[in-house]
């Protein structure tokens, strides 16, 4: 099989991950057994509360996820935690209620979804990019993404020299992933810049992925 082939089975494969997801979502919400909304919020609250905690979370080993990659338990719970978190986002936003967001918490989503990241990645969008791109959170810690031919790899032990730098306020960073926060406004309010001899990339990244 050319590698073309390989890829265009490969796109088809996520395509149909993503409409499974979308159904089984849809499933899910229709045999919920109560629609009432503090019921539901009763049980939920439930249930986050007997979820594992503490060093024991990763004793089971990583674990399968979309996209085929291994993630660890810990970082499962910080990907449940932005799913929380962004959407409480915007059910606040139709609500027209205030919904803050902690810098802490958005530095534990974030750092929770690198290992999934290369599943994000679009095909088609990021064919032929070859690049380094450091992302900085500001208080936080940095990931690398090392691009080649548009395949991710996340914190490489052996990167390549780095292509543009980007410093972000965690918040508005987990937000601009998300597409809630559009990039000119993160710019224009200095809760994002970027450096480099290739910055364009910087403007560029949010399109190598697939809306999550």
């Amino acid at each position: 099989m050319r590698r073309d082939d390989d890829e265009s089975f490969g796109v088809q494969r996520r395509h149909d991950r993503h409409s499974q997801r979308t159904a089984l979502n849809d499933v899910e919400i229709a045999q919920l057994s109560d629609q009432d909304l503090p019921k539901i919020l009763t049980s939920l609250r439930a249930a986050v509360a007997q979820l594992p905690s503490g060093p024991s979370v990763d004793d089971a080993g990583p674990l399968p996820y979309t996209g085929g990659v291994q993630v660890h338990p810990a970082d499962l719970l910080g990907i449940m935690l932005g799913e929380f978190v962004v959407h409480g986002h915007d059910i606040a936003r139709v609500l027209g209620r205030p919904w803050s967001i902690d810098s802490r918490a958005a530095v534990e989503i974030l750092d929770s979804l690198a290992p999934i990241l290369p599943a994000w990645v679009d095909p088609q969008a990021a064919r032929g990019v070859s690049a380094v791109m450091e992302v900085r959170l500001r208080g936080a810690g940095r990931h690398l993404w090392q691009f080649t031919d548009g395949h991710l790899e996340v914190d490489p032990a052996e990167p390549r020299p780095v292509d543009v730098t980007i410093s972000a306020d965690p918040v508005a960073f987990l937000l601009l992933s998300y597409r809630r926060m559009p990039l000119w406004r993160a710019i224009l309010t200095g809760r994002s810049r970027a450096w480099g001899h290739r910055p364009m990339l910087a403007f560029r990244s949010n399109s190598f992925f697939r809306a999550p």
